[in-house]
């Protein structure tokens, strides 16, 4: 939180375009170092059977700050400056530290996680490099040298991870439950994003829908998410594969209607509705995925995990960006490609429904872990 305020404080005042990216970089850092530390302090101050309810509000905050946040953005630029917008930023940021230095225990646990605390270098800057190389590649995809490149970044990280400061946690490769856990965010996210990053363009060029109205429809899917929160993280805690594979039957459904709308068909009423069952699912189904994916982890390396876990998030957008964003833009003007729009849809049905095969492995690892244990104390 400290990195944070004083890359905003510094960025409230640059004039130069270089440095101004040196201090997001910065502030980018700080993030990787805070949403791990999150997800840590939520495991060690809830018990296991309140994991699912306290991320269903922590997903309530986030929708939250989605509708405040551009709100106050938009007045403060009304106002003042964008370099304003850094300056709210590292007050708002000041408070939280204050907050936390009040309210956060200093050690929230007896364990010490194994191994010291080096920086991967090797393996951290081959996949910051991979990832940079297989997005160049994806916009475009004639040029041979980036995709080679981007493989030799993955030798790179090979070699990295053989040394003695790896990236991946230990054990990573023996945990399915969260090897499983990470593709099923992948494919989930890939979606989220998708519909993220290109949905209001859609409705705007598609079907020329005023900016004002796009922001309503996703100012009450917001606030929808927020409202049931509650009843989705209680609803992980209880039936955790449930409450995914149903939050995830919703979003498909949403999809479906969306890619009908592609066609010529849809009221305002129509895509409000499409934008609820899109939210409604998410809502559903992240805290039950955070839970699943945080108790598969061993406690002491928890920020090592889900530091992992959080970075798969992230990069799903440029992957979402870079994989789509040459199909759905009409020959270089910035609109949306109607056709293009479609056969986005049909990915995204895909990806679910890889979504969906993994909550199967779920199912299918929870029994054998059960039967497993069964025989165990049959034996003893």
């Amino acid at each position: 939180m400290s990195l944070f305020v004083l890359s905003c404080l510094i960025n409230s005042v640059m004039t130069y375009w270089y440095g101004f990216l040196f201090f997001q970089s910065i502030q980018a850092v700080a993030d990787a170092m805070i949403v791990p530390a999150i997800v840590t302090l939520i495991r060690h101050h809830f018990p296991d059977e309140r994991v699912g309810w306290a991320f269903g509000w922590f997903s309530a905050t986030l929708s939250l700050a989605t509708i405040v946040g551009p709100a106050l953005g938009g007045l403060i630029l009304k106002a003042y400056e964008w370099h304003a917008l850094f300056l709210v930023l590292a007050i708002l940021a000041l408070i939280s530290l204050m907050l936390g230095w009040i309210r956060i225990p200093v050690q929230t646990t007896c364990e010490k996680p194994s191994g010291g605390a080096s920086i991967p270098w090797i393996s951290s800057l081959s996949v910051l490099s991979g990832i940079i190389f297989l997005q160049m590649f994806l916009l475009e995809p004639t040029n041979i040298v980036l995709l080679v490149t981007a493989f030799l970044a993955l030798g790179v990280f090979c070699y990295g991870e053989a040394c003695r400061t790896p990236l991946l946690p230990k054990g990573f490769y023996r945990n399915a439950r969260f090897l499983n856990a990470c593709v099923r965010v992948f494919l989930i996210f890939m979606v989220i994003n998708t519909i993220s990053l290109y949905g209001p363009s859609y409705l705007r060029d598609v079907h020329h829908w005023p900016t004002d109205r796009i922001g309503w429809v996703i100012l009450v899917e917001s606030l929808i998410g927020m409202i049931l929160a509650n009843l989705a993280g209680r609803a992980a805690d209880r039936y955790p594969l449930s409450a995914m594979g149903s939050g995830m039957g919703l979003s498909l459904l949403g999809i479906v209607l969306l890619l009908l709308t592609a066609f010529g068909i849809g009221s305002i009423w129509m895509f409000l509705f499409i934008y609820l069952l899109i939210g409604v699912g998410h809502t559903f189904t992240m805290p039950a995925q955070n839970k699943i994916a945080l108790l598969s982890v061993p406690r002491q390396q928890t920020g090592n995990y889900m530091g992992l876990f959080q970075m798969i998030q992230f990069i799903t957008g440029s992957f979402a960006a870079g994989a789509f964003g040459s199909w759905v833009e009409t020959g270089g003007t910035g609109r949306i490609n109607t056709l293009g729009f479609r056969l986005m849809m049909w990915i995204c049905m895909g990806l679910l429904a890889g979504a969906f095969v993994t909550v199967l492995v779920d199912r299918y690892l929870s029994k054998w872990r059960t039967d497993q244990l069964d025989a165990f104390r049959v034996g003893r």
